[in-house]
């Protein structure tokens, strides 16, 4: 019975492996948006301590103000990230106690901007994420990191 038992938790534990509840894979994608469909950032759901995560952020056009599109990171989920690349690069940064802001040029009126974020995770934990572009309604979700 034990052995019969273990077999099945091995099963189990490839199943989920595979399907990307331990980094790459099917459930590890997910994607989040404001209820007003102006903000939405796809990311890696799940992730290893010190492996490369990527986010995409899109923001639509009517967050832009004289050209620049504000993308505002909260500051305790930034403190945990070693950034890697940010593209495009930004025009500016500020932080603050609450959160870091990201002024990009954006490309044009009637298109949405796409920031692109490749960090690595200093440490491991679930970790809730805020993302809010200007003055629109914020992005939350969860990003669970393994050890």
């Amino acid at each position: 019975k034990v052995q019969r038992a273990g077999r099945i938790i091995m099963g189990g534990l490839v199943v989920t492996a595979l399907l990307g509840v331990f980094g790459q894979g099917w459930l590890s994608q997910g994607t989040a948006a404001n209820p007003s469909g102006s903000l939405w950032v796809e990311y890696e759901r799940f992730g290893h301590w010190e492996a490369t995560l990527t986010m995409r952020i899109h923001v639509d056009s009517s967050a832009a103000v004289n050209g620049v599109t504000r993308v505002r990171l909260d500051q305790q989920y930034v403190a945990n990230l070693q950034i890697e690349a940010l593209a495009p690069e930004p025009e500016s940064a500020e932080a603050s106690a609450a959160s870091v802001t990201y002024g990009f040029r954006t490309p044009d009126a009637d298109q949405h901007a796409l920031i692109t974020l490749h960090a690595k995770m200093r440490r491991f934990g679930a970790f809730l994420v805020k993302v809010q572009a200007g003055d629109d309604p914020p992005v939350y979700f969860w990003q669970i990191v393994y050890p």
